[in-house]
């Protein structure tokens, strides 16, 4: 890292992620450049995620963005012992651009594109690792399902558990009440979304949810973990 940052000679450097952000950070520090670092969520690890963002991050960077209020006060309190906050550090919320060929058509259109005309439909836009919980909401429909025959999950995106989450669903059988569709684009991601009925976002942490401001936008309700 301390070789690439001296080959292409940055003016600024800017770290997404504490795990691995600090080793960046620490490059970049050692290599004279000012450092930017963004903090999205609350670290797997959470005791040695705090204790970095605590005690190491503001020594090294030259300014922290965090994405919500709340990951902010979970990553440093709520202010120093005086009282005030860091003014090296700030709340810049995520935001979402819907493009505008997802718009195209009506939702029903989208909704026969998919085969789901008829459907109730759960959306879901999410990588499918174990924090976004997606295991959850299949348990979940799993309940409700013998009672709403018509109801369906469309699941929008791909990761390391899609195996296992599709042999949860035979096991709960209801593997062919939900449509997986993979990774998409985002635009074909966010055209899809529209089908859905209400959108949910089962995840266990979340610094600030864009698939939940994903399915606002796209002007669907949405039921969220807190």
């Amino acid at each position: 890292v301390f070789r690439e940052l001296r080959r292409f000679a940055p003016d600024i450097v800017h770290v997404q992620y504490l795990n691995p952000g600090m080793p960046p950070v620490i490059a970049a520090r050692l290599a004279g450049y000012p450092v930017l670092a963004t903090i999205h969520s609350q670290p797997a690890d959470k005791a040695r995620g705090l204790w970095i963002s605590r005690r190491c991050l503001p020594a090294i960077a030259d300014f922290i963005v965090c994405v919500s209020n709340h990951t902010d006060r979970l990553m440093f309190g709520e202010c120093d012992a005086n009282g005030r906050r860091d003014t090296r550090r700030a709340t810049i919320h995520n935001a979402v651009n819907i493009p505008p060929e997802s718009l195209a058509g009506t939702r029903k259109t989208v909704r026969g594109e998919l085969g789901l005309a008829d459907a109730r439909i759960v959306g879901v836009v999410s990588r499918l690792s174990h924090e976004k919980g997606i295991h959850l909401l299949l348990e979940s429909f799993a309940r409700i399902a013998p009672d709403l025959p018509d109801a369906r999950i469309l699941v929008i995106g791909d990761g390391p558990e899609r195996p296992a989450l599709e042999e949860q669903a035979g096991r709960l059988k209801i593997a062919e009440r939900v449509l997986w569709k993979g990774a998409l684009t985002h635009a074909m991601a966010m055209r899809c979304l529209r089908a859905a009925d209400v959108v949910a976002v089962p995840s266990l942490r979340e610094g600030f949810g864009l698939a939940a401001a994903e399915g606002m936008a796209v002007g669907r309700p949405v039921v969220a973990f807190a």
